[in-house]
């Protein structure tokens, strides 16, 4: 992955229910557990990437070892799992339990297509076909390491469909509509990953409207992953407060809660100490006043 990107190494990202459940499904395959779902967009992908690559096979060398067969695979599944095996940089997933042998064979020739690209059995709320076009969008995808994920519970078939037209051509994760997200924040977030370098993440529970968009707008500069509000940790002046502070900073990652950015946040808050009331002359000429 770019080492020019900031990774937020050390800073938890709550992704709430908007985790992934595809980012289980490959850490599971590989080491029979899950991934934390603390790290960044950024940090998960990589690490994923550096669980899944194999060697290309070689004269002499038989390259990446595939994975177990599980009792549902058949013998010719299998064999023709071993043999697209040899033809990728990144490890294939077994036939899924209830994953039909036409699908999984398109999974295999994407893989032979791509073979730098993650891949998944069809899942959730993918239909036949639905499956296939992300397995299409995965092939037309040059870029190394491509994860393209499948549609989610929350987006409808026209909205899955324009974010394979986005997933297909850049290098950046691109997640599916998230849980808090209406159609237009959806479609804001699509037209601005294409101009941003990391992943951005969906709308989170409770994100003012105002601070999302100022966040989006954000992400066309910034080189990682800006988290989100996070209502346990910060308040929605605080998060606007760190959004505009991160706007000035392009080294680090500001954190959701930080000492720092409440800090400031409670100093704007305060209203300006009132002046002392000033005693006014009397008019000239008025009467003076009792006991003068």
């Amino acid at each position: 992955m770019g080492d020019d990107l900031l990774y937020g190494d050390g800073m938890p990202y709550e992704w709430g229910s908007d985790w992934p459940e595809v980012f289980d499904v490959l850490s599971m395959a590989k080491q029979n557990r899950t991934l934390s779902k603390l790290m960044s967009p950024l940090s998960v992908i990589e690490e994923l990437n550096k669980l899944y690559i194999v060697a290309r096979a070689r004269p002499g060398k038989p390259g990446g070892k595939p994975l177990p067969a599980p009792p549902h695979e058949k013998e010719q599944e299998n064999e023709a799992r071993k043999k697209a095996q040899k033809e990728t940089l990144r490890a294939i997933l077994p036939k899924g339990k209830k994953e039909g042998g036409d699908l999984f064979l398109r999974r295999l020739d994407a893989h032979k297509i791509n073979p730098n690209a993650l891949l998944v059995e069809q899942m959730g709320a993918e239909s036949d076909i639905e499956t296939v076009k992300r397995f299409i969008a995965t092939k037309e995808n040059e870029n190394e390491g491509v994860l393209v994920f499948p549609k989610t519970e929350h987006e409808n078939e026209a909205e899955f469909l324009s974010r394979l037209e986005v997933a297909k051509k850049i290098k950046a994760l691109v997640f599916g509509k998230g849980e808090n997200e209406t159609g237009d924040d959806f479609k804001l977030r699509m037209t601005t990953v294409p101009k941003s370098k990391a992943p951005i993440m969906v709308r989170s529970y409770g994100e003012p409207e105002k601070s999302f968009k100022t966040r989006i707008e954000l992400q066309k500069s910034f080189d990682g992953t800006v988290p989100p509000f996070l209502a346990k940790k910060e308040s929605e002046k605080e998060y606007a407060v760190r959004l505009k502070l991160q706007k000035d900073s392009i080294t680090e990652i500001n954190e959701p809660g930080d000492a720092k950015v409440k800090s400031l946040a409670a100093e704007q808050a305060e209203p300006p100490a009132a002046a002392p009331p000033t005693r006014r002359s009397p008019p000239a000429g008025s009467p003076p006043g009792r006991g003068s």
